[in-house]
């Protein structure tokens, strides 16, 4: 992105609101959808064994929306500060070592072996794909086995390269470095919320607030639920960890009060994933802006904006779902 003439801004927005706003509505979203429900299929709320992805349909309307909304949002931003660098939020940081050296022409042409490399780490997706959402010989991917993969996918791709195995490390311990300070922000957001989780802050704050819920209409429930976990994000970044927690206890309030369950799972989603993109106890976000070099209060006035879009979307697609008994 730095190569064709942006700033690190619009790079770190590629990567943040393109994986993280896919996630807000992903239609197959292991870690919000699936885990909400599997629980509820183990709560018999859904039948057992049935697709855990239900309502795919809808939630590809939503993800495509947003999907477009983000694409106007950064393409708006990134114009602007490229025909006027002196907009831009980060116009003041350095990013030299981290941009591409382009003046070689030859070197910058694909090769043979680099396009080999680029078909294994497809190759890697594909499975990871396949994997987490079929299973190979019987076995569902988790995380661990999607990094063994991306693991060999770079061995492979250094045995391709004509690397030595020496050489193959020592481009493995590089890569480490470009992390590690990502790595120790996530250590340390997950301190935090141990030692909430340790005292029962945690415990405590989601009792209290799904309190409120009760007695209320339909679509102040759903808007509700979405602000409650929008909270507790901040608290839990997990997406898995809290559905595993919540999705017990906010679909039978929500069904109670006129929602369906995959419309309180919908909220959820929503509440889970906006402000993945907002806190700073989000690990994956902090290691975007720490590698593109980018301060988080000048990510806040590129963000917030679209936050503040992106909620209004939800609501819009609550209010819709609630209609249709989504």
């Amino acid at each position: 992105v730095l190569a064709l003439g942006y700033d690190s801004m619009t790079a770190v927005a590629v990567c943040i609101v393109g994986t993280m706003g896919g996630f807000v509505a992903g239609p197959t979203n292991l870690y919000t959808v699936g885990v909400c429900n599997g629980i509820l299929q183990k709560m018999g709320i859904l039948p057992e064994g049935s697709d855990v992805f239900v309502g795919l349909e809808f939630r590809v309307v939503i993800w495509v929306v947003i999907t477009i909304v983000s694409i106007l949002y950064i393409l708006l931003y990134a114009n602007k500060t490229r025909k006027d660098p002196s907009k831009s939020l980060v116009a003041d940081i350095d990013v030299s070592d981290i941009r591409l050296d382009t003046t070689n022409a030859e070197a910058a042409k694909l090769s043979g072996p680099q396009t080999l490399v680029l078909l294994t780490i497809l190759g890697a997706m594909f499975l990871t794909v396949i994997g987490m959402r079929y299973g190979i010989n019987g076995v569902t991917w988790t995380i661990d086995d999607v990094s063994a993969v991306f693991f060999l996918s770079g061995i492979i791709a250094g045995i391709i390269g004509k690397m030595q195995a020496g050489e193959i490390s020592d481009a493995f311990i590089a890569g480490a470095k470009g992390s590690i300070g990502g790595a120790m922000i996530v250590g340390v957001a997950r301190g935090v919320y141990w030692v909430l989780n340790a005292g029962n802050v945690n415990a405590t704050i989601i009792y209290n607030a799904t309190e409120l819920l009760r007695g209320t209409a339909p679509m102040v429930a759903a808007t509700g639920i979405v602000i409650i976990v929008t909270l507790i994000n901040g608290l839990i970044p997990s997406g898995s960890g809290k559905g595993a927690l919540l999705s017990p206890i906010l679909v039978p309030i929500g069904m109670s009060l006129g929602l369906t369950s995959q419309t309180t799972v919908l909220a959820y989603q929503f509440g889970d994933g906006i402000t993945n993109m907002f806190w700073f106890s989000y690990g994956t976000l902090l290691i975007f802006l720490n590698y593109g070099k980018v301060p988080i209060n000048r990510w806040y006035k590129f963000f917030l904006p679209l936050m503040v879009i992106f909620f209004v979307i939800a609501f819009i697609f609550l209010a819709i779902a609630i209609k249709i008994g989504f």
